[in-house]
């Protein structure tokens, strides 16, 4: 932490239309959170956290590929996408169809979007759950 002296040099002061000198309002607020301790800057606690298989099926009637993910899902008690599912694959590569990446990871605000984006990242492939 430094003080506001400290910081004089890195900020100078900006001229007005009136002549005035002045700090910009973006200034101020950084040099605001500079000078103030961090204030609810704790971590987040895992509330709930689960390991599962993800099972898809690739989406075409001649084929029958398979895909098989580890699922890991976190629901942390704060912060702006609280909900976090990584992806690992573990199956049999597939034979015709596309593979998706071998690991990924979803991070949502609640649990329906968390499955609709799985979904979505899914049939970006040509892949559906089973």
């Amino acid at each position: 932490m430094g003080t506001e002296e400290d910081l004089k040099p890195y900020f100078p002061r900006q001229r007005g239309r009136s002549g005035k000198s002045y700090i910009s309002p973006a200034l101020q607020i950084l040099i605001f959170l500079c000078l103030t301790p961090s204030i609810n800057m704790t971590k987040t606690k895992v509330i709930y956290e689960e390991e599962s298989v993800l099972i898809a099926k690739y989406y075409h009637p001649k084929s029958d590929d398979f895909l098989e993910y580890k699922t890991k899902i976190v629901i942390k008690d704060s912060g702006k996408t609280p909900i976090q599912m990584n992806l690992k694959f573990d199956g049999i590569l597939p034979f015709v169809a596309p593979m998706p990446p071998k690991e990924h990871t979803i991070r949502s605000k609640s649990i329906l979007d968390l499955s609709v984006k799985i979904k979505r990242w899914l049939k970006k492939y040509g892949y559906e759950l089973t």
